[in-house]
């Protein structure tokens, strides 16, 4: 998945929710050649959204 479109599109066809939290996180990862690990995408998600949970994170990623 290139751009926020395509996600959007296919969490559509799959019957999820964009939220918000998900179009930080992808935004967070597709700009990203390494492999974070959650603490640090939960580190880095806190700067653009401070009132994101650790759970969400999880629960994105997984």
């Amino acid at each position: 998945m290139k751009t926020a479109d395509e996600l959007t599109a296919r969490f559509r066809e799959i019957g999820l929710r964009v939220t918000p939290q998900r179009q930080c996180l992808f935004r967070l990862l597709s700009g990203n050649d390494q492999h974070p690990t959650v603490d640090a995408l939960y580190d880095a998600a806190r700067a653009e959204m401070p009132m994101i949970s650790l759970k969400t994170v999880y629960q994105t990623v997984n």
